[in-house]
Formats: structure tokens, C-alpha cells, sequence
């Protein structure tokens, strides 16, 4: 009893996202043991299949879909450098002047 009060107390201190990279780390490993399963499974089955759906999606646009991911990530990026400046030079200012 005592080994199964551990175990729960041992489970409850590892966040869920932590057991959930463990778990994605160890089918990845074990796929990797398995290439030939894996060219014929997901190259000559799936990725055919994928690739095409992502061209027909994002064939509209004039550039990569990654420059518009990079793009609005510099965008956030700057909008919360800003915010906080904002923030820090109001709290120095009323922090000098009160």
C-alpha cells in the first residue's frame, strides 16, 4: 500500500505535459526502430495525401506560409516589448513623481 501511495504522490508532482513528451519521446524512438513500416506507411501513404492538401490551401498565397508565421510572430514580439515599456515608464513615472 505504502509502494502505491508513492507512485500516486511520484505521478501527481510530474505535470501532464512532462508524461506527455515521455510518452511522444518513446513512440518516436520506437517508430524509429521500424523504417521500412515507416517509408511505407507515412512516405508512400500519408505524406502524399498531406502535402497535397497543404498546396491546395496555402497555393493562393505569393509567398511561404512560415514568413506569415515569422512575420506575426516579430509583430507580437514588438507589440509586447512596447506594452511592457508603456507599462514600466508609467510605473516609474508615478513611482518618482508620488
Amino acid at each position: 500500500m505504502n509502494l502505491y501511495k508513492n507512485a500516486i504522490l511520484l505521478f501527481k508532482k510530474i505535470p501532464l505535459r512532462w508524461g506527455v513528451l515521455l510518452l511522444l519521446l518513446t513512440g518516436i524512438k520506437l517508430i524509429a526502430l521500424f523504417p521500412f513500416a515507416v517509408e511505407s506507411w507515412y512516405s508512400n501513404g500519408v505524406y502524399p495525401y498531406l502535402s497535397y492538401f497543404f498546396r491546395f490551401v496555402t497555393s493562393w498565397l505569393p509567398f511561404s506560409l512560415g514568413d506569415l508565421l515569422y512575420g506575426g510572430f516579430v509583430l507580437l514580439l514588438l507589440g509586447l516589448m512596447f506594452r511592457w515599456l508603456l507599462f514600466k515608464r508609467i510605473s516609474v513615472l508615478q513611482w518618482t513623481f508620488w
